[in-house]
């Protein structure tokens, strides 16, 4: 890639957000974003690789701490991404887990568990970002069990 990627690639000029953006398909994409010219802010419960992804992005990524199950880190969230960046072109929802057990085997915990983070994370993070979307934004949100197959 090269310098005038950030100010004439496919994505220059571009805002987005990328919740569980520190591992997995949401580093992969803020690595593309980035190569293409775009502003990421990531974020990640993890201190340790949330920080190895903001070094390894470089000046162009924020990263902020949060988990996004967790209401006051999604409001928090809100808050940084309005200060960074105003609005945003794009917010994308990778932050999930993974838990499994046999149907008759699953604890209520797991359950809630599961459905708090995948589930009631990121409907709460849309709603509290959604009044920072720009004109013609969009919103992704994914899951996975890619690591099981």
């Amino acid at each position: 890639m090269t310098e005038n990627n950030t100010t004439t690639g496919r994505y220059a000029g571009k805002k987005v957000v990328i919740v569980g953006g520190s591992s997995g398909f949401g580093l992969a994409t803020a690595r593309e974003l980035i190569a293409g010219g775009a502003r990421v802010l990531i974020t990640g419960r993890t201190r340790a690789t949330l920080d190895a992804a903001r070094a390894e992005l470089g000046e162009r990524a924020v990263a902020v701490r949060g988990d996004a199950s967790v209401t006051v880190d999604v409001e928090a969230l809100a808050d940084r991404v309005k200060a960074e960046f105003g609005t945003v072109d794009a917010l994308y929802v990778s932050a999930g887990i993974n838990g499994f057990a046999p149907f008759e085997a699953t604890s209520e915990e797991l359950f809630d568990k599961l459905l708090t983070i995948n589930a009631r994370g990121p409907y709460f993070t849309v709603q509290k970002l959604v009044p920072l979307l720009a004109e013609g934004a969009g919103i992704v949100l994914t899951t996975s069990v890619a690591n099981v197959l």
